[in-house]
């Protein structure tokens, strides 16, 4: 019997992706002959769902945007997604909230079958009961809110009979938790800022991944 559990994001909050994402995002700029980004614009495209991010900073329709991500995973699919590195303390942080019998799970907007590999590549898997992500064609599931009803779902959870928390780095990982009625703690060291946590209602905000150890089972509650 489990004490709790705590839903993860993933870019910014178990690993710093930027890397990776940027590349992919330059490769696809190039290749479709998109307007140039600045480093800072390309960062902000970290979090949220990349269809909706693409289609905004770009004014593409549903179908141009469907041919962007499908060129974005061109670099990405193969290389980018192993363009990671995980923050320091974050093995520390999951085998101390696994010791004291927290179920921990990852919810994040990141194709699932991506999400898998980068959890596995870091080497992460036998922290999480479960890894849940958005459709590989980023069309199904890509909001946080229903990345994290389905994992809900899927771990076979209810926000009346568990207590249950969300971890992340950007508003929609607070909103997100908040649509499934649950809290979220957030995390000022991947791509979001404080004052962006707090407008989003994070109920902690913590500066290093170690300070979870004692922060989420200070917050899991009913």
């Amino acid at each position: 019997m489990t004490k709790g559990t705590v839903l993860f994001d993933l870019d910014g909050t178990i690993a710093d992706s930027q890397k990776g994402i940027i590349n992919a995002l330059e490769y696809m700029i190039e290749e479709l002959a998109l307007p140039t980004q600045t480093t800072a614009q390309l960062i902000s495209f970290i979090g949220p769902p990349l269809n909706e991010t693409i289609m905004r900073v770009f004014g593409l329709d549903e179908a141009a945007t469907q041919q962007a991500i499908k060129t974005f995973q061109e670099y990405y699919a193969p290389k980018g997604l192993y363009e990671n590195e995980l923050y320091p303390g974050v093995h520390e942080t999951l085998a101390a909230l696994q010791a004291q019998d927290l179920q921990l799970a990852i919810a994040t907007s990141k194709p699932e079958p991506f999400a898998k590999k980068i959890i596995d590549h870091l080497e992460l898997t036998p922290y999480f009961s479960g890894v849940y992500g958005a459709s590989v064609d980023e069309t199904t599931r890509v909001k946080k809110a229903d990345v994290i009803t389905y994992a809900l779902a899927e771990l076979g959870l209810s926000t009346k009979t568990e207590p249950l928390l969300m971890v992340g780095d950007r508003q929609n990982d607070i909103l997100g938790a908040k649509q499934n009625e649950m809290a979220a703690v957030g995390v000022s060291y991947g791509f979001g800022s404080i004052a962006e946590l707090k407008k989003a209602g994070a109920v902690q905000i913590v500066t290093q991944p170690t300070d979870l150890i004692t922060t989420l089972p200070a917050n899991l509650k009913l």
